[in-house]
């Protein structure tokens, strides 16, 4: 499949304490048929709504939980912001706030960003829910995607347009990993800085 897990990998993928109205799934067929890729379900948001509820110092905490191995959290911070790409730095600590990965910040495209929850639609389903995390309750666009490998399940609070506010994966019925939001940071208006 032509996908990471949503900006969870950069992220991934992918807010809002800013003024942008929640975001309509938007149809990405016309994009991906003229490069010649199979139909996309529509993805939660477009690139231009990811833009405009990215700030500096915009970040997400994630707990991941792996079954049989040390719970960690991984924190996906914005730390520049223009109008084509967003410098993405992704943080992992364990539980007591020690850092285990630091890797150089990344530069990603808002585009490379949106398509990050783009996925075949023959493969996934879309449901709505609400959706209650740490970081706080969400009203949700929930995408579904099952192939031969397992089942993959990303919950996208429609305000909140970037990475999902909790996924999980599973493979023979089984939880194998679990991404949870624990808390969220805006960042803050670079015409408001001081």
């Amino acid at each position: 499949m032509n996908h990471t897990p949503p900006l969870v990998a950069l992220a991934i993928l992918a807010s809002t304490a800013c003024p942008t109205p929640p975001a309509e799934p938007v149809e990405s067929a016309p994009p991906d048929a003229a490069a010649g890729e199979p139909e996309h379900a529509p993805t939660p948001y477009t690139a231009e709504q990811i833009r405009d509820a990215s700030r500096p110092g915009r970040t997400y905490r994630f707990r991941v939980e792996i079954p049989g191995a040390p719970t960690v959290v991984r924190e996906i911070r914005f730390e520049a912001v223009d109008t084509e790409t967003a410098t993405i730095r992704s943080t992992t600590r364990d539980e007591a706030g020690n850092v285990l990965e630091a890797p150089e910040p990344t530069v990603a495209a808002w585009e490379e960003l949106r398509r990050h929850a783009l996925f075949p639609q023959d493969v996934v389903e879309l449901t709505e829910a609400e959706v209650t995390v740490p970081a706080g309750t969400f009203a949700c666009v929930v995408y579904t995607v099952t192939t031969s490998e397992g089942v993959e399940v990303y919950e996208f609070a429609t305000d909140l347009p970037g990475p999902p506010v909790r996924f999980w994966t599973e493979a023979g019925g089984a939880r194998t990993m679990t991404s949870t939001l624990v808390e969220y940071l805006p960042g803050v208006d670079a015409a408001a800085a001081p």
